[in-house]
């Protein structure tokens, strides 16, 4: 996949004996798709995890909040030169979650 690419990820669908990537139709079923686990993270649950990005990168994070669109993250570490704890992450560019 080309940055330029329309993104083409799927939803995993169990059924008895494989698991069938059904693709998303547009930004918004992205959208949805990853902002529902985050709206609905148990409390109880740490938030440290790691996105997997279209940007080919891994980036590790503790906490997150919510937004339209996009996920504001914090980092324990700088990820940069600048220092930067936070980022904030377009629903659209996430591929997966650790």
């Amino acid at each position: 996949m080309h940055r330029g690419d329309k993104l083409s990820v799927g939803i995993p669908t169990l059924c008895a004996s494989k698991c069938i990537q059904k693709p998303l139709q547009s930004g918004a079923d992205v959208e949805k798709h990853w902002r529902q686990p985050f709206l609905r993270w148990p409390q109880e649950l740490r938030q440290r995890r790691v996105l997997g990005t279209s940007f080919d990168e891994q980036v590790p994070f503790h906490s997150f909040l919510t937004g339209d669109g996009f996920l504001p993250i914090e980092r324990r570490t700088p990820a940069d030169t600048m220092g930067t704890h936070d980022a904030i992450i377009p629903f659209s560019s996430v591929l997966t979650r650790k």
